[in-house]
């Protein structure tokens, strides 16, 4: 019986929006009809406005001083040009005649050898252990009983 009642809601329904859909209002076509234009119709004070907005518009010149300024100085304030350096004053890369061998170039021994003869040409300090004032030489101090 549900299933009934659904049906002929649903057929109702889709009848009734088909015969709506079939009659059309006059008056939505009639300012075509007219030979007015739609948006004359929608805006009626739409030109009206656009004058009000064209009277107001005021279309003044720039200042021919602001514009003839370069552009840093009008956006930055107390801009300074940059200063360009001489490049004779650049020091410039010495380049040794004889050019030392690189580490890569030398064999194994023989880069063994200068690590060894850098370490002898190394003079190692002495040790100093810390002490607190009454130990002499790291030595504990006997107690006078």
């Amino acid at each position: 019986m549900k299933s009934l009642l659904i049906t002929l809601f649903l057929v109702t329904a889709g009848m009734q929006s088909f015969t709506h859909a079939q009659v059309r209002p006059a008056s939505r076509n009639e300012t075509v009809n007219d030979g007015r234009n739609p948006i004359d119709f929608l805006f009626p004070d739409l030109q009206a406005d656009l004058a009000k907005l064209q009277t107001k518009e005021i279309k003044s010149q720039p200042d021919k001083a602001i514009i003839s300024t370069p552009i840093e100085n009008r956006l930055f304030t107390n801009y300074k040009a940059p200063v360009v350096h001489n490049n004779s004053n650049a020091r410039l890369l010495k380049t040794s005649a004889t050019p030392s061998p690189m580490a890569s170039d030398l064999s194994a021994t023989d880069a063994a050898n200068k690590l060894k003869a850098a370490k002898a040409a190394q003079t190692v300090k002495p040790i100093v252990i810390p002490n607190q004032g009454s130990e002499v030489n790291s030595a504990p101090v006997k107690k006078k009983s």
